[in-house]
């Protein structure tokens, strides 16, 4: 994103309004820093509301106390264990205030027929995923449950300080849709390093 907030034009090049003809939206983006305090202050339209998205799918591998803190804190996160897998596991949809701006630009674009199914954080790297809400509250079911289950996220740091700061690594989210499972990967590799040199080894 080059640290600037992306305008209303650049957004319908590649995000239709409502969604389109998707099911699922996953937006990974790196450089996701800007004032964003300015733009909820200097446009109304913008001011935090309830969005529905899945409940804890904006937790963090940090506590959450408030966008500024928690940006500058997962600067220096540690990678999490991944969760041990399990045969099938359903969140209820609720609504929450989503703390990062970029989020709610993405919601506010798909409109209510979508959910946040699952955010993932590193620094300023972002993976969001959002599915229609029908996929995530029982609308759909699939053997009596949500369409949509067992989303589980993960993230790793390759930059500075031997791989342990987040200005470049990996972002993860997984889920169930129905029967298929789907891996969705971001990555933020160092730049202009020459072919004979680059090492595959941080993906």
């Amino acid at each position: 994103m080059g640290d600037a907030k992306p305008s209303e034009e650049e957004l319908k090049c590649w995000l239709p309004s409502g969604g389109g003809e998707f099911d699922l939206v996953v937006v990974g983006v790196q450089e996701c820093s800007y004032d964003w305090v300015s733009e909820w202050v200097a446009t109304p339209m913008r001011n935090p509301k309830r969005r529905k998205s899945l409940k804890g799918s904006g937790k963090t591998q940090l506590p959450m106390l408030s966008g500024a803190v928690e940006e500058a804190l997962h600067a220096f996160g540690s990678s999490p264990r991944s969760e041990r897998p399990e045969r099938r596991k359903s969140r209820d949809v609720g609504e929450e205030k989503f703390s990062f701006h970029w989020d709610d630009i993405l919601a506010e674009r798909l409109g209510d027929g979508f959910a946040r199914v699952q955010q993932v954080v590193l620094m300023n790297m972002r993976l969001l995923v959002f599915a229609k809400t029908q996929y995530c509250d029982g609308t759909i079911k699939w053997q009596d449950g949500p369409l949509i289950h067992s989303v589980q996220h993960t993230y790793s740091a390759t930059g500075l300080l031997a791989g342990t700061v987040g200005n470049k690594g990996g972002l993860v989210a997984t889920l169930q849709f129905g029967p298929v499972s789907l891996c969705f990967v971001s990555c933020h590799l160092a730049a202009h390093t020459p072919d004979t040199q680059f090492d595959l080894e941080p993906i």
